[in-house]
């Protein structure tokens, strides 16, 4: 893990997964974090916020 300073209240900090399944553990954080690379962990997030929020939107 690495961190870099950025955004005033924000930290850019690298960590690196095996697996998807790690990166998914940042679902946690919710839009407190934000993945920037690979492309395809940014999808798969996506994905899950989505499909999250569909499920709070029914009645």
């Amino acid at each position: 893990m690495s961190e870099v300073d950025d955004e005033p209240g924000w930290t850019r900090v690298e960590l690196r997964f095996r697996a998807m399944l790690g990166v998914e553990t940042l679902l946690a954080f919710g839009p407190g974090v934000e993945v920037l690379a690979p492309d395809d962990a940014r999808q798969a997030l996506a994905r899950h916020a989505e499909a999250t929020a569909a499920v709070y939107r029914r009645p």
